[in-house]
C-alpha cells in the first residue's frame, strides 16, 4: 500500500511538472508573438510618413468619342461616373514621389468605344497621405452605357445618370452612391455603406457584407434582393408597399413593415401580395430591416395586407406600438 502511494505521488508530481512546462512554453510563444506584431505593427515618425507618402499629383484627360463599355481593375481609388455636357472623356490623377521612379498611375485603354481602366504601380508602393487618387468618367448625354464591371480595392463610388442593363461592381472598402440611374445587374460592397437614391433598380442584387444598404425613392421593378451579413435595410419605394412582394429574413434584430413593427421574427416575414407583379427578398444576420415605414396600413382600407401580418406575427414575431 506504502508503495502503491509513493507511486501515485511521483506520478502527480511529474504531471504537475510537465503542466508547467507547457504553461511555460504557451506563455513564452504568447509574448514572442506579441513582440513581432508590435514590431510590425510599429508607429511611424511624422518625418518617416513624409517619405514614404506621394507628394506630387499630375491630373490626366483623355477625350473619347464613344463610351459603350466600362471596365475597372482599381487598387485605392475614388471614382465618380456623370454625364457629359459636351463629348465624353475621362480625368484622373496621377501620383508621384518627388523625382524618383516611384508612381502610382492609371492605364486607360480605349478600343471601339469600350474603356479598360487599370491601376499601374512603379517603384515602391507607397502611402496617400495627403494625395489620393480620383478618376472621373464623364459618359454620353444620351443613350445607355453597355456594361459597367470591374473590381476596386478600396475607394468610395458616386455614380450619378448612369443607364446600363449590365453592371457588376464590387468594392472592398468604401462607400456606393447611386443617384439618377438606371440599373441592371449587381453592386457588392464588402465593408462600407450603399445608397440608392432617384433610380430604377431591375432584377438586380445588392451585397453588402458590412454596413448598411439605404434606398430612397426607388422604383424596384422585376425581382431584387437585397442582403447585409452585418448591417440595416431601410427601403423607401417611389410606389406603395401593395406593389410589391415583400420577404425578409432576419436573425438579429426588428422589421419594420410600412407603420408596423415587428420582433422576433424567426421564421422570416412574407407580406403575400398576390396581385403584385414587383419583388424584394431583404436579408440580414444582424440589423433591422425597414420598408417604407412613413406608409400607415389602414386596417379597413388593407385587410388582406393586415390578415397576412397577423397571421405571419402568430408565428413569426409579436407587432410593436407604432412609435
Amino acid at each position: 500500500m506504502e508503495n502503491n502511494k509513493k507511486q501515485k505521488k511521483r506520478i502527480n508530481k511529474k504531471r504537475i511538472f510537465i503542466a508547467l512546462l507547457i504553461v511555460v512554453f504557451v506563455v513564452g510563444i504568447f509574448f514572442a508573438y506579441k513582440k513581432i506584431i508590435s514590431s510590425n505593427t510599429k508607429t511611424m515618425t511624422r518625418e518617416e510618413i513624409e517619405d514614404n507618402s506621394y507628394n506630387k499629383s499630375k491630373i490626366m484627360r483623355v477625350d473619347l468619342t464613344d463610351i459603350k463599355s466600362i471596365k475597372v481593375n482599381l487598387e485605392t481609388c475614388d471614382i465618380k461616373i456623370e454625364k457629359s455636357n459636351t463629348n465624353p472623356y475621362i480625368e484622373y490623377t496621377n501620383l508621384y514621389k518627388d523625382e524618383s521612379d516611384n508612381a502610382y498611375e492609371i492605364v486607360a485603354n480605349v478600343e471601339d468605344g469600350n474603356l479598360d481602366i487599370k491601376t499601374k504601380v512603379s517603384g515602391d508602393k507607397l502611402n496617400m497621405k495627403n494625395k489620393i487618387q480620383v478618376l472621373k468618367i464623364f459618359i454620353p448625354e444620351k443613350g445607355d452605357i453597355d456594361s459597367f464591371e470591374g473590381t476596386v480595392e478600396k475607394g468610395d463610388l458616386k455614380i450619378n445618370d448612369l443607364s446600363t442593363g449590365n453592371i457588376d461592381l464590387n468594392v472592398k472598402s468604401g462607400n456606393i452612391k447611386v443617384k439618377n440611374s438606371n440599373l441592371k445587374g449587381s453592386l457588392g460592397l464588402v465593408e462600407g455603406n450603399i445608397s440608392l437614391e432617384n433610380s430604377t433598380i431591375k432584377d438586380s442584387t445588392i451585397e453588402n457584407n458590412t454596413g448598411n444598404i439605404k434606398t430612397n425613392n426607388i422604383n424596384f421593378d422585376g425581382e431584387n434582393n437585397l442582403n447585409s451579413n452585418t448591417g440595416d435595410i431601410i427601403i423607401n419605394t417611389e410606389d406603395s408597399l401593395r406593389n410589391y412582394n415583400f420577404e425578409a429574413i432576419l436573425q438579429v434584430g426588428n422589421l419594420k413593415y410600412g407603420n408596423i413593427a415587428y420582433r422576433n421574427i424567426e421564421n422570416g416575414f412574407n407580406s403575400k401580395e398576390s396581385k403584385a407583379k414587383k419583388s424584394i427578398f431583404a436579408t440580414t444576420k444582424i440589423g433591422d430591416i425597414e420598408f417604407n415605414t412613413k406608409e400607415k396600413i389602414e386596417q379597413k382600407a388593407n385587410d388582406k395586407v393586415n390578415e397576412d401580418i397577423t397571421s405571419s406575427t402568430e408565428k413569426r414575431g409579436n407587432p410593436l406600438e407604432d412609435e
